[in-house]
């Protein structure tokens, strides 16, 4: 007997209706689901972010970027992941990536340069930190916040340069990050100060531009003032041009001031300006100001 007179009857019954093609109504509707698209796994990425799951962040950031090679977003995300993973040269890369950006993506860039900030902080690389904060500042302003950690705002980018601008002997500088934040930094009860005003006969030298179309000059001080906190005013004989104080170096007694366009060398400036008699106790005062502003 073949195998197929084995069959019998109801097992034949029972091929049979194994056979029939499943789902063979043509009303029936086929619900095929559909692969995340790129949005919903950056906003998976911030959501796992924003609870501290790291890794699975940076898992959904990368798929994101397996998708779309140009999110924008996903490197942003991966930057600050492996920022908090302590992948300091992974996060590093994603953080340049977006660097150029700053024309056409804006935002995206200053968060790349908040990281590229705390991580050189991080690093006590103080001048690359210095640069990459004040390029936040630059493009944001007053206003900057990270969207995904609203710990990370101006005051904390201001606050980060203070404190590597201070390791950098840069005190006059950090002074100035401080007085953004507190103008009353430091208080005339806790450090005594005073004040003096000075006519200078000329411009001593110009100094090269390093931005743009920006002119600087460099004014030096007649008197041996060497604890400088600030400087209130630069004006000339002029009259017509306003100037901006961007540093003064205590050691030399000189003053860095911009304006948009400088007189001629000969010009009589008017220099007014306040400064410490005890310079130790005031950096003390500063290392603790610093210190309890720093929350990255």
């Amino acid at each position: 007997m073949t195998q197929m007179k084995k069959i019998g009857k109801q097992n034949w019954l029972w091929l049979f209706i194994l056979l029939l093609p499943l789902g063979c109504s043509k009303d029936q509707e086929v619900n095929i689901i559909a692969p995340p698209s790129v949005e919903s796994k950056v906003q998976t990425g911030w959501s796992e972010f924003t609870l501290g799951h790291y890794e699975s962040a940076a898992i959904q950031f990368e798929s994101a970027l397996d998708q779309d090679a140009m999110c924008y977003e996903a490197y942003n995300g991966l930057g600050w992941s492996y920022f908090k993973l302590e992948e300091y040269s992974s996060a590093i890369d994603y953080f340049q990536f977006l660097t150029p950006l700053r024309d056409t993506e804006p935002e995206l860039a200053a968060d790349a340069y908040a990281g590229l900030a705390v991580i050189y902080m991080t690093q006590d690389d103080d001048e690359k930190a210095v640069i990459s904060a004040w390029e936040v500042l630059k493009i944001a302003g007053e206003s900057y916040r990270l969207a995904h950690d609203p710990t990370i705002t101006s005051i904390d980018i201001h606050a980060l340069a203070a404190r590597c601008l201070f390791n950098m002997r840069e005190f006059y500088l950090a002074q100035t990050e401080i007085n953004v934040i507190d103008p009353l930094f430091p208080p005339s009860g806790l450090v005594p100060s005073a004040t003096g005003t000075e006519t200078l006969r000329s411009i001593e030298r110009i100094t090269i531009s390093l931005s743009y179309e920006d002119d600087y000059a460099t004014l030096h001080l007649e008197a041996d003032r060497r604890n400088l906190l600030r400087v209130t005013s630069v004006t000339d004989t002029s009259g017509q041009v306003q100037y901006k104080a961007l540093y003064a170096d205590g050691e030399r007694g000189d003053i860095y001031v911009w304006a948009g366009n400088l007189p001629p060398v000969g010009t009589v400036f008017r220099v007014e300006y306040s400064y410490v008699d005890n310079y130790d106790a005031y950096l003390i005062a500063l290392a603790e100001k610093i210190r309890s502003l720093i929350t990255i």
